[in-house]
């Protein structure tokens, strides 16, 4: 299970995440988004030491929109991704719609029924999870420090 949800519903949501190193925990932000908003490259204000923002379909993200150092943004490789996505979530969104009915029906000799349906939704899970993966393995990885880094060069 990612550490956060690359599913439709929760694009554009901010989620609150944490990093650990040398085992220090450092709060974040993670948003999943379809289109790129300026707003999302302002500073961090909060709690939150960083802001990691997935754009999982290609696209344009202007420089100057990045005002944070402790903000990147990857940009994936596909035109179709979102669409994609959207297929596997709406499927297992279904199926645990379909679960959570046989769940109250109460019927013991359903279990097996409710539990092969738990078993594709985790699958379609983790098929969502690796399109993503998929998509931003192949895409752009943009900061303000690669920004600097570029203009040092």
């Amino acid at each position: 299970m990612p550490p956060f949800s690359v599913s439709p519903e929760s694009f554009g949501v901010v989620q609150s995440v944490n990093a650990w190193h040398a085992g220090v925990r450092y709060p974040g932000e993670a948003v999943v988004a379809r289109v790129w908003d300026a707003r999302r490259g302002t500073p961090l204000t909060g709690s939150a030491m960083f802001r990691v923002i997935l754009l999982p379909d290609r696209q344009i993200v202007p420089e100057l929109d990045i005002e944070d150092s402790r903000i990147a943004i990857a940009v994936g490789d596909t035109q179709e991704w979102s669409n994609r996505i959207a297929g596997l979530s709406h499927t297992s969104s279904e199926l645990r719609e379909s679960t959570a009915t046989y769940l109250t029906s109460g019927q013991k000799d359903l279990d097996g029924l409710r539990q092969a349906v738990d078993r594709r939704a985790c699958d379609i899970d983790e098929a969502t999870t690796e399109l993503a993966r998929d998509s931003l393995r192949m895409g752009a990885l943009l900061s303000k420090a690669a920004q600097i880094c570029r203009r040092v060069a």
